[in-house]
């Protein structure tokens, strides 16, 4: 089922400050397709998931659209999303232990969301079991309390609890993280399981390699903004957005010897500041947003020009084609130039150069 979000703008309010956590974002899930979604901690890569999911906290304003089909899932109202929920849309949260409770069984909370749906107890502990099964859990782990498992075993527990309902649309936030080698190795299977079943897959990871290996395109997210577009084969090859290049050339590899190069970020106190209340902006939207380029996945890109991403460069490279340039209240296009980005370069994006000690 493809999910289309567009222009999707989430705002933070704290009594007179708000925080922008998504910006203007553009994406699109198709049917048999993974996307990934990467970007470093607090670029609003959950707040998508749990808008998709419709469990954004009190004190968050949405405007833009997410649209399931031909249904805008953020005008449905609490019943309606919560037969969404679990049955067309899943999800794989954080911190895999604090998702279930503490004081009944596992079988029982994977089961919960077909007994939700009416299907009889007993048939579905028995379907919970099969479920589990598949994950790779024996059978007496089952009846096992949450606090009696391994991190890998819950994180078993919660992906067989997401797809109990075989939904066609799976959300997994950060599926891989903190698990050993061969489960992380089983989850990937699972998610190409997911694909191959003609599944919508948003993977949320900080993990370049996992996305990389697995994901047809991937948007990298910087302060609620998608930077770029691109194919999954193409992340540490060959970057065409400078950030994307800082971002891998931050990831550490296996497979290549080179200087880590770390990311200088941008404060925060831009974004948190008293509202600007005014009736041409229902959103209260902060005064300043930084101007951004945004690379397509279907513009030209650079040959070679990232080809070796641990390269030292004074500079990272700008693509040639076209950008696309946003502001507060216009979107104007320009040519970008080929070659090594001057300082102007990044003092044109109202943004620190990632790859400036």
């Amino acid at each position: 089922m493809l999910i289309t979000i567009r222009n999707l703008t989430v705002q933070y309010t704290e009594d007179d400050h708000s925080l922008l956590a998504l910006d203007r974002m553009d994406l699109t899930l198709a049917p048999g397709r993974i996307t990934a979604l990467v970007g470093e901690s607090g670029s609003g890569k959950t707040t998508l998931g749990k808008a998709v999911m419709g469990l954004l906290p009190e004190n968050a304003r949405v405007q833009g659209g997410i649209r399931l089909g031909n249904d805008n899932l953020l005008a449905l109202d609490d019943i309606h999303m919560t037969r969404v929920r679990w049955g067309t849309v899943a999800m794989v949260f954080q911190n895999g232990a604090a998702c279930f409770n503490p004081v009944h069984r596992l079988v029982d909370q994977v089961a919960e969301p077909l007994v939700q749906r009416g299907t009889p107890k007993r048939q579905a502990l028995n379907l919970a079991r099969t479920k589990l099964t598949d994950m790779g859990l024996a059978p007496d782990l089952a009846g096992r309390y949450p606090h009696e498992l391994s991190g890998g075993q819950i994180q078993r527990g919660l992906l067989a609890m997401s797809l109990i309902l075989d939904p066609p649309v799976l959300i997994l936030d950060e599926p891989t993280a903190a698990l050993d080698a061969v489960t992380k190795s089983f989850v990937a299977e699972v998610i190409r399981d997911c694909r191959d079943q003609n599944k919508s897959v948003l993977l949320i990871t900080h993990d370049l390699d996992l996305a990389g290996a697995l994901a047809d395109e991937i948007a990298v997210l910087y302060l609620g903004q998608v930077m770029e577009y691109l194919p999954g084969r193409h992340l540490m090859e060959r970057p065409a957005h400078p950030y994307t290049l800082a971002l891998a050339r931050a990831f550490p590899t296996m497979d290549a010897v080179r200087d880590l190069g770390g990311i200088r970020g941008m404060r925060f106190t831009g974004w948190s500041m008293p509202m600007q209340r005014t009736t041409v902006d229902p959103m209260c939207t902060p005064m300043w947003r930084p101007r951004m380029r945004i690379i397509k996945a279907d513009m030209p890109r650079p040959k070679g020009a990232c080809s070796s991403p641990g390269a030292p460069r004074p500079f990272p490279p700008v693509p040639s084609g076209r950008w696309k340039w946003r502001s507060p209240r216009t979107e104007t296009t320009g040519s970008g130039a080929s070659g090594a980005a001057s300082p102007k370069f990044w003092n044109s994006l109202k943004w620190p150069n990632p790859m400036e000690k």
